[in-house]
């Protein structure tokens, strides 16, 4: 699938951001106030959507929908840069750092916070500001990884909705994953409509009272990873 995924809110603005592995990013940006959706994906030229782990000419990348009117491209823009600083900026073109404009303002606005942002901080920002051509969606199991993937049981148990369309699942997602704090928490809560039970098993995430099993869901994502290659390649879907 590729970036025709439509806006239906016409107060939606959209934006793509790699920094790394997707995984990490999208519940970044996920949990940020005024972020309605998120879904990770392969920055690219256009034509088949790579097959991950295969991504010979791709970027793992996040697309943000947000409200301008609660956080706008430039709030996105720098944590974008703190964040590049303090991890580095891959060689590797899979996991490379960039900015990926969709038109020419979010590029002026995209070079114009970086020069502040090196200005103020004193730090050099090693991304990239680059042209968006086309972003391949990612296959399903990527979707909100952490959430469907280390608290499993959690997310079998919330109302079914869209893995990649939900508000909800993408503060989850982030919440879960060690992005955002207590606070942020309580003011999303009418948002994510959860049981007490609920809410009790994400704040003793976000407070660190409980952790969850790491090794046996990696390994599972290990051989999904494994068997949704081979099966794509064997039968081309």
């Amino acid at each position: 699938m590729t970036s025709e995924h439509k806006q239906e809110n016409p107060s939606l603005e959209r934006a793509h951001f790699g920094l790394g592995c997707f995984w990490r990013v999208e519940a970044l940006f996920g949990v940020q106030p005024g972020v309605v959706k998120t879904r990770v994906g392969y920055c690219g030229p256009a034509g088949p959507s790579p097959v991950y782990p295969s991504i010979p000419n791709h970027t793992e990348a996040v697309e943000v929908d947000y409200l301008p009117s609660v956080v706008t491209f430039s709030d996105l823009l720098r944590l974008f840069w703190k964040e590049a600083s303090d991890c580095g900026c891959s060689k590797k073109l899979q996991y490379m750092t960039a900015v990926f404009y969709s038109r020419d303002s979010q590029k002026a606005d995209a070079e114009k916070s970086r020069e502040e942002y090196e200005r103020e901080t004193g730090k050099k920002v090693e991304a990239k500001i680059l042209p968006l051509d086309t972003f391949h969606e990612a296959e399903n199991y990527h979707q909100k990884y952490f959430l469907r993937t280390y608290h499993g049981a959690f997310y079998e148990g919330l109302p079914k909705d869209d893995p990649i369309t939900s508000t909800r699942n993408a503060k989850l997602n982030g919440f879960l994953s060690g992005h955002g704090n207590i606070q942020d928490f309580k003011e999303n809560e009418p948002l994510l409509k959860l049981s007490d039970e609920q809410l009790c098993y994400v704040e003793e995430h976000i407070t660190g009272k409980q952790k969850p099993g790491i090794m046996i869901p990696f390994a599972r994502t290990v051989l999904k990873v494994t068997w949704h290659y081979v099966k794509t390649k064997i039968t081309g879907k």
